[in-house]
């Protein structure tokens, strides 16, 4: 297996790990503390933060989704009693959203996952290793921010089919 090859597959299992983690965390959760939420609605709700309320279309915005997308997930959140809806007074055209007490709790519980997914991935790091890791990450995450919502790539492979 070549560099490029290796490199790919490491991405693609980080990304496949994360993803299984946090579905084992979500089911965890629903089995003893929420009304059953999703890997998604999670996200939500630590999108809309803790002592803050988000205009609907910044959330939306935030995560890379249409309005109407937003505003399905957003009433099945409040359904479940995890954020609630408020009009702004200076303009009812805007729709705010905030947690609830349980939304508060979800977060504070997603908050604190993700505190024992880094401890854990760094408890056998040294220093510089550390430093090393969060320089790479942070080109990573850069490169991969840059790409977004551009269709490089997509666009690329097309090219490579001709």
């Amino acid at each position: 297996m070549d560099e490029k090859d290796q490199i790919n597959l490491f991405l693609t299992d980080i990304f496949s790990s994360i993803l299984t983690l946090e579905e084992e965390f979500i089911a965890t959760v629903n089995r003893d503390h929420t009304p059953g939420i999703s890997v998604t609605e999670a996200h939500i709700i630590e999108k809309v933060g803790l002592d803050q309320s988000q205009r609907m279309g910044d959330l939306a915005a935030g995560l890379g989704v249409t309005m109407p997308t937003m505003t399905i997930a957003i009433e099945r959140l409040c359904r479940k009693g995890l954020v609630q809806r408020r009009r702004s007074e200076q303009d009812r055209r805007v729709v705010n959203i905030s947690l609830t007490d349980p939304g508060r709790q979800i977060f504070l519980l997603h908050q604190i996952f993700h505190e024992k997914l880094v401890e854990n991935l760094t408890a056998a790091l040294s220093d510089a290793e550390i430093a090393q890791l969060q320089s790479f990450l942070g080109r990573i995450n850069h490169f991969f921010t840059d790409l977004v919502g551009k269709g490089i790539l997509a666009q690329q492979v097309l090219e490579d089919l001709e």
